[in-house]
């Protein structure tokens, strides 16, 4: 009888702890040893999966783990996915594979009970309402004045009908052909889309943030109101191959270029809070690096979406723990990639621009921040987040790569140039991936609580006979995703991605070692170490990590400064409430970081800042100057309530003959609704 310990695996712990969970979950018994040897490629489940995981925060959780320098994350990313990540992914998916298919909430009732199966169900909810709110708006901001990125949406597009266009021919040679020729499609688009941009085509595919928001709206309401197998399946799919291999050209480049680390081992923030998190290593750095390590999100697609590729339902343990592992993996090269920046480059790029005195504050200084913004030709400033930090990481290592030391100078910009925006536009792709799969698993739960059944046809394809439920459903989520990517301007959503996958990860560990225990003939209380440990630790991270953020936010003191540079990281949600249009806020509040704000604040009072604003964003002197009240009223409440944004934020008169004029255009009250 074939073992599954004995078989080739992705690596050593691949090897000897799947090993062991197949030997605890009775795998290689009897009964399922027949359809375990020889079993049929599973790789079109395996690609999937990985394109979801790195999507649901494999890129940005690693990146973020850099503000405690390099060893911390490295550390996690590895013990953790194979101790958490990879035990957590693996049992969903077998456990759903073995209940053909069914969806987390499901398998949840089942094993937990109908009252902690509903009480799971709403916590479920909320994590996918926080999920696609903060994915959805990362891939439209992504979208936005992006003619590269819109070339490349476009294309994986066609790429996808064109594999699924194959899949239907009954021979096998003809199907892999079919999936050959749609990711060689899907990589002409993104490595050609820089040649489509700089073409008249280019004015076209740049669309403004509103026009990016509802294409892609209307892509989620096609992929996910269409059987699966049409849309959904073979572009994930597509892109997680094409992930494999740009995960392998980024290790290939990464160790013949070998760029030194400037990042040190440790860094102070591992002691305490730094400008991207309000603690310190414990519990953030499990808070933060998500997908790399473990994510509750996970669970949302393996059970259902992934579980239904699989051609054997006894393989779920050895796909799920196996694609774990390779995001693990792809979380290492971009943490290690990430490390090679100067420290005060990376806190400039990564942090919110609402963080006043970043040099100060984190005793690093940005040394190489413009030099490269000119050879990008763009201010790194004017949208700093981790995926810009990542994108600068990867295109420096590009730049000094092997082939090109003779290169000269004007070379090398272009080496630098195109790879930073192919980095931009494959972490675009990633995200669209997981985004998609979310939106088909909150199909999935919608349509079980409206019907009251299970789901797990549902989020493979739409009901038989019943295409009008699956047309309503997908338009509810599309417009689900709207109104929450709407409702975000502020990017708060994003904030909470990485707690609320830490709470959904302690629900997916749950579920494990209870469908662990309902396996086991022993009841050995001893063997469900390896699911109750992870859930422990996963729950003491999550309700101290809330409680840290909670304090952070509403109650720790703050000096006038730093609730200025918090009152104007919202100058987008007060501006829309005022009635100033969106993408001149967005454009102010980009090329006019936080810091240099309340410098100019402090320096030049409320006339200054208003005339500022105004000029920034092309609006009357009186619209920004009643914006600049607004926001000096905000920091006041900030200041006073520790962070809380209590009290009325428009309609202030203050003591200067600014604040006085600011009260009058703004009115006091009726306050903000008043101002232009």
């Amino acid at each position: 009888m074939e073992r599954v310990d004995q078989e080739p695996h992705l690596g050593l712990a691949y090897h000897f702890y799947g090993g062991l969970l197949a030997r605890l979950l009775k795998l290689h018994s009897s009964e399922e040893a027949a359809g375990m040897a020889p079993r049929p490629s599973e790789w079109p489940a395996f690609a999937f999966q990985l394109a979801v995981i790195v999507g649901l925060g494999g890129l940005t959780g690693p990146v973020v783990a850099a503000q405690y320098g390099f060893l911390p994350g490295v550390m996690w990313i590895v013990f953790g996915a194979v101790v958490a990540g990879a035990v957590h992914d693996g049992v969903i998916m077998l456990a759903s594979a073995q209940a053909g298919g069914a969806s987390l909430t499901t398998l949840l009732r089942q094993d937990l009970g109908p009252a902690a199966g509903r009480v799971a169900q709403v916590l479920v909810l909320l994590g996918l309402l926080i999920a696609i709110g903060g994915l959805g708006g990362m891939v439209a901001r992504s979208l936005a004045g992006n003619a590269w990125a819109g070339y490349s949406f476009f294309v994986s597009i066609l790429a996808a009908l064109l594999a699924a266009g194959y899949a239907r021919q009954p021979a096998r040679a003809v199907r892999s052909a079919g999936l050959l020729w749609g990711l060689g499609l899907m990589l002409l688009g993104m490595f050609g889309g820089g040649f489509v941009a700089g073409s008249p085509l280019g004015s076209v595919l740049s669309w403004p943030e509103g026009t990016a928001l509802l294409l892609l709206l209307a892509y989620l309401f096609a992929a996910t109101s269409l059987p699966a197998a049409a849309l959904t399946t073979p572009r994930v799919q597509l892109f997680g191959l094409a992930g494999l291999g740009l995960l392998g050209g980024l290790a290939v480049m990464l160790a013949l270029s070998a760029p030194p680390l400037a990042m040190p081992a440790v860094i102070k923030f591992a002691a305490a809070g730094s400008p991207l998190a309000p603690g310190g290593l414990w519990p953030f750095l499990i808070l933060v690096v998500g997908g790399g390590a473990v994510s509750g999100y996970h669970a949302l697609t393996t059970a259902g979406p992934s579980a239904a590729l699989l051609r054997r339902p006894e393989n779920g343990l050895r796909v799920g723990f196996g694609a774990m592992l390779a995001a693990g993996f792809f979380g290492v090269v971009l943490l290690t990639l990430t490390a090679t920046l100067q420290p005060g480059d990376f806190f400039a790029i990564a942090t919110s621009p609402a963080v006043p005195d970043l040099a100060g504050v984190t005793g690093f200084q940005a040394t190489e921040m413009e030099r490269i913004g000119g050879v990008l030709k763009q201010p790194l400033a004017a949208s700093p987040n981790p995926f810009t930090a990542a994108a600068v990481a990867v295109a420096r290592t590009a730049a000094v790569f092997p082939a090109f030391p003779a290169a000269n100078q004007q070379t090398i910009s272009q080496v630098y140039q195109y790879a930073f925006s192919l980095a931009l536009v494959a972490q675009m792709l990633f995200v669209l991936a997981g985004l998609e799969a979310l939106c088909r698993a909150g199909r999935g739960l919608l349509e079980e609580l409206l019907a009251g059944r299970n789901g797990a046809d549902n989020v493979a394809g739409p009901a038989s006979k019943r295409p009008y439920a699956s047309v309503a459903t997908g338009a509810i989520v599309a417009a689900v995703t709207g109104m929450m990517v709407l409702a975000d301007g502020g990017g708060s959503l994003t904030a909470l991605l990485e707690p609320a996958g830490t709470v959904l990860a302690v629900l997916g560990l749950g579920l494990a070692a209870a469908y662990w225990w309902r396996r086991s003939q022993a009841r050995n209380a001893g063997a469900s170490i390896p699911f109750l440990l992870p859930m422990a630790l996963m729950l003491a991270a999550s309700l101290w990590g809330g409680a840290t953020y909670a304090t952070d936010r509403y109650w720790r003191s703050t000096d006038p400064k730093v609730a200025f540079g918090r009152a104007y990281g919202s100058l987008v949600d007060i501006g829309t409430q005022m009635g100033l249009p969106r993408d001149p806020l967005v454009n102010a509040s980009r090329g006019f970081p936080a810091n240099q704000a309340t410098e100019v604040y402090f320096n030049r009072g409320v006339d200054g800042l208003g005339k500022e604003l105004g000029d920034r964003m092309g609006q009357p002197s009186e619209a920004g100057l009643c914006l600049a009240g607004a926001l000096k009223a905000r920091a006041e409440s900030i200041a006073r309530w520790g962070g809380h944004p209590i009290g009325n934020v428009g309609g202030y008169a203050g003591s200067s003959a600014g604040d006085r004029r600011a009260g009058r255009v703004c009115g006091s009250p009726p306050g903000i609704a008043a101002c232009p």
